[in-house]
């Protein structure tokens, strides 16, 4: 349906309209995972230039259903997310570094300046950082009971690097994928889907903080290696499926709660990344089924959104229109609303029948 007439024109979405990122939402079983899919497979047949990124973050064995080049699963030896990455900026790799390690791991402030302040010191002693996560932390802690600060953060903060953050970092398989390489070398997985791959990463068996943890290194990794482009072109795209894994608002609003600190500091970075990932030629494709509770970010920065049916909550985030907001509740499965912001249009689709 085009400026309401219905038509059997099939329509196709410019390959430059995904580069702003882009927001599929709609309830389960009505039909955005399986267009998600098509997406991704149209784009490995028709742009084979262009680099896709599937971070798997809810439902296992998720794999088949794409084209894709690599496959890798948490606990896999290829699957190397080295924690830190210097990139032409060092000084400004590590701020951001320390932002994203504390805000994955529910630490509250002032723990990113202080982590910040252990990296430099570990440098300035070592020539470098250490190999493994877990002994930046043990200078965390020296930090925290060397400068001493109220008796009940003091407490707080202790509590929480002992019975979290070291408790997680001392996994030998998260430990051994967040390791720096003696000669800080870029995982083969990075530098093929840089050239085009597309690559499935599957984080589904992890629990929350090793899926924020391993997410966010991914992200910093792209920050640090990827040059800031002259031209925006699309040249690679992340794609998150059940994104609310990592950015769904905290329903308890707590400052003393860890998981509302988290949420907190994850929103301020993520908010950052998808604007300034613009300028790299990369993009966010990002699927979720209630986004109310998801980030603004998610929704707000999406140029392009491609909505199948939706709740009252979650309709009235994207029109204020009383008839499209009714349409968009009573949609039929495997029929979307687009609103497409490269153009400003607006249009109603019944996606193809993948399961016939």
């Amino acid at each position: 349906m085009n400026k309401g007439v219905i038509t059997n024109n099939i329509k196709r979405i410019p390959i430059a309209h995904f580069a702003h990122s882009v927001f599929i939402g709609g309830q389960p079983e009505t039909g955005k995972t399986c267009f998600l899919v098509n997406i991704c497979n149209e784009f490995y047949i028709k742009a084979p230039d262009i680099g896709l990124l599937i971070l798997n973050l809810g439902k296992g064995k998720q794999e088949g259903l794409f084209k894709k080049d690599i496959v890798l699963k948490f606990g896999d030896p290829e699957l190397h997310i080295p924690y830190y990455f210097a990139g032409e900026h060092p000084d400004k790799s590590r701020q951001e570094t320390s932002s994203y390690l504390t805000a994955s791991l529910g630490l509250r402030n002032p723990c990113d300046k202080i982590t910040y302040n252990v990296m430099n010191a570990f440098i300035e002693v070592n020539g470098e950082l250490p190999t493994l996560l877990k002994t930046l932390f043990r200078g965390v802690r020296k930090w925290f009971e060397e400068y001493k600060y109220s008796k009940k953060f003091q407490t707080n903060i202790l509590r929480a690097l002992q019975n979290r953050v070291f408790t997680l970092l001392s996994q030998p398989i998260l430990a051994k994928t967040l390791e720096l390489p003696s000669d800080y070398r870029i995982p083969k997985w990075f530098l093929e889907w840089r050239k085009g791959k597309t690559v499935f990463i599957d984080l589904s068996m992890c629990n929350i903080w090793v899926k924020r943890l391993l997410s966010f290194a991914i992200f910093q990794m792209v920050k640090s290696l990827i040059p800031d482009m002259d031209v925006e072109s699309l040249q690679n795209i992340i794609v998150m499926d059940e994104v609310h894994q990592l950015t769904e608002k905290s329903t308890i609003i707590d400052s003393n709660d860890d998981d509302f600190i988290s949420r907190a500091q994850m929103e301020l970075i993520l908010n950052t990344l998808i604007r300034e990932f613009r300028s790299k030629g990369l993009s966010f494709i990002l699927i979720d089924h209630t986004p109310h509770r998801q980030f603004s970010c998610v929704t707000a920065f999406s140029s392009l959104k491609i909505l199948f049916r939706l709740g009252h909550l979650d309709n009235e985030l994207f029109t204020n229109n009383r008839s499209i907001q009714e349409y968009l509740t009573l949609q039929k499965n495997r029929h979307a609303l687009i609103l497409n912001g490269n153009n400003e249009e607006i249009l109603v689709i019944r996606t193809t029948d993948y399961s016939s």
